[in-house]
């Protein structure tokens, strides 16, 4: 049975991801200027119980601007987190590239109720093949979105947890492919008797991932789980974090 966190109802819950969603995209605001010409931050969620919206803002600074005119849009990606399969694009046209900052969301029902799906955006040129762009042009590693329908029926990861002191960070079964998350605030209280041992948790709950310092967890609830014992390739946040960088 769930192991149900400190009292979060739905209306919480939401009110404590969009502060995230606010703080991130504060963070992204100010972070350009510091490095980068552009950043991207995206989410998910299933808020109406039935459709998942997969949302993502470039950050665009005009004393900066990001430049490359092959860059034209964006697609998304979706995968089915379960069976740890191959992305697949399912916006039928790109979203165009303004050249300024933006935000576009993508809706859908989601093929299967219950499971959890990954959403990934990437830049497109005029062919629909990706661009990986330099990282004085953009910091494009936050790419990533996870949500299940009806909202929180589905676990985002599940791992073993480290203690950064400042937050925990869920550290995902090798078997698996989902995301290293961290998990701040009370929240997190009745979880640090689990950080450096070897007990797995399950996390259910939103993400809001941006450039900074990764995925953030607003946890609706968690149990406890057990690792596959049959691992599979999968990236890091630290790996993702390279490729772009």
């Amino acid at each position: 049975m769930p192991t149900p966190a400190p009292t979060l109802d739905a209306l919480a819950l939401r009110t404590r991801v969009a502060l995230a969603c606010l703080v991130i995209t504060a963070l992204v605001a100010a972070a350009p200027r510091m490095s980068h010409a552009g950043q991207l931050s995206a989410n998910a969620s299933c808020a109406d119980g039935s459709h998942i919206s997969f949302t993502w803002t470039f950050f665009e600074d005009p004393s900066h601007p990001t430049g490359h005119p092959e860059w034209v849009g964006y697609d998304v990606l979706r995968r089915d987190q379960a069976t740890c399969g191959a992305l697949v694009r399912v916006n039928a046209v790109p979203y165009a590239r303004s050249g300024a900052t933006e935000t576009f969301t993508y809706a859908e029902t989601p093929p299967a109720p219950t499971t959890t799906y990954q959403y990934e955006v990437i830049l497109v040129d005029a062919s629909r093949q990706q661009l990986f762009l330099d990282p004085a042009s953009c910091d494009c590693s936050a790419h990533d979105g996870w949500a299940s329908c009806p909202e929180f029926s589905g676990p985002v990861t599940q791992g073993t947890l480290l203690d950064l002191g400042w937050a925990l960070q869920v550290q995902p079964c090798a078997d698996g492919c989902g995301p290293s998350v961290y998990i701040t605030g009370p929240q997190s209280l009745p979880l640090e008797r689990f950080a450096g041992t070897p007990q797995v948790v399950r996390f259910f709950g939103q993400t809001a991932c941006g450039s900074i310092e990764g995925c953030a967890l607003t946890l609706d609830h968690y149990e406890l789980a057990a690792c596959g014992p049959t691992p599979v390739a999968r990236h890091t946040w630290g790996q993702v974090k390279a490729i772009y960088r």
